[in-house]
């Protein structure tokens, strides 16, 4: 239990010892006062101990957030309002703590540290609610949707420092309503790597269009082999877009398995795939593309024809001095 009767804390002689200690020259003598005052959980403590977090000594800083810590629910509070200090050692150290605690009601002032002035703050502000879990992951979400490139960028750090609690979220907002957070996801997505794979390319099986084109694009940005058969079951999508994506991803996978699915392409009746499979053949360089290349720089259109022209370099190169 915290003491919480006002006649004893003012007259806990202890406590007013350890308090006037703070303010001692000794960063020594500063950091046992800190470390002593942790013990006593009294919000005449906790109110020192949030003062002491702008000390110029990051020792006893340090010292100051791991009492805190302690005195947990007691401190939440003050801790809330430490986010807005002057001092931005103050507010860094608030920031920590509260992300430790995994307290809920901290997620969005958290959110808006994210955009404070000094990066210190801002790193340790996404830091913390990337400790959080799934409970925050709506709100960064959102949060990728906030005006502030400051804001987006830092949340999307959390999300992909969170790892497992937020893919499936981040993958479902491939088609989310909003453009940011749909751009937001996808570069998550890529940053999360073959962790996020599996569901990507259930995205690219059973989403929608704009689902399905970001997660060909994620898989082809990761480069995960996994992604192979799903990549090219792709190119037979009914959307020309999504067959598009998929034929440059195969290419960026790197896996001449993809080969004869792109020779296929080749002749598909979209320009766009035709072009991403010319350029995919270039990238893997397998002699048996030669023919289907060749046939392509006759292609009506001139974007194609220039690509499979370079990709037939690129094979013919590869050949002749090896890749």
């Amino acid at each position: 239990m915290f003491d919480m009767n006002p006649f004893d804390i003012m007259h806990d002689d202890k406590t007013a010892d350890l308090i006037k200690a703070l303010g001692d020259e000794d960063p020594g003598v500063r950091l046992k006062a800190v470390k002593a005052l942790g013990k006593t959980r009294t919000r005449r403590s906790a109110d020192a101990l949030i003062a002491i977090l702008s000390d110029k000594n990051e020792r006893v800083r340090w010292a100051a957030a791991d009492s805190l810590l302690e005195m947990g629910e007691l401190v939440v509070e003050s801790l809330l309002d430490a986010l807005d200090a002057e001092d931005k050692y103050t507010r860094a150290e608030a920031a920590g703590v509260l992300g430790k605690m995994r307290n809920e009601r901290a997620i969005e002032p958290l959110i808006e540290c994210m955009k404070d002035d000094d990066i210190n703050v801002r790193w340790i502000a996404s830091k913390a609610l990337a400790t959080m879990g799934y409970p925050a992951v709506r709100p960064l979400i959102d949060a990728m949707d906030d005006k502030s490139l400051r804001i987006r960028k830092r949340a999307m750090d959390a999300l992909v420092k969170m790892g497992q609690p937020a893919i499936r979220p981040l993958v479902e907002s491939l088609d989310d309503q909003r453009l940011r957070v749909r751009w937001g996801a996808l570069e998550a997505c890529e940053h999360m790597g073959s962790q996020a794979a599996g569901l990507l390319m259930f995205a690219l099986d059973t989403g929608t269009l704009r689902a399905k084109w970001r997660a060909a694009t994620a898989l082809g940005r990761i480069g995960d082999p996994k992604a192979l058969e799903s990549l090219i079951a792709a190119l037979r999508d009914k959307h020309h877009y999504v067959r598009w994506k998929a034929a440059e991803a195969l290419g960026a996978i790197g896996d001449k398995g993809a080969v004869d699915a792109l020779i296929e392409a080749l002749g598909d009746e979209n320009r766009y795939v035709r072009l991403g499979a010319a350029r995919s053949l270039g990238i893997l360089k397998d002699e048996r593309s030669l023919p289907a290349l060749e046939e392509a720089t006759k292609d009506e259109d001139v974007l194609v024809q220039e690509a499979a022209e370079r990709a037939l370099r690129n094979v013919r190169f590869a050949i002749r001095f090896g890749d």
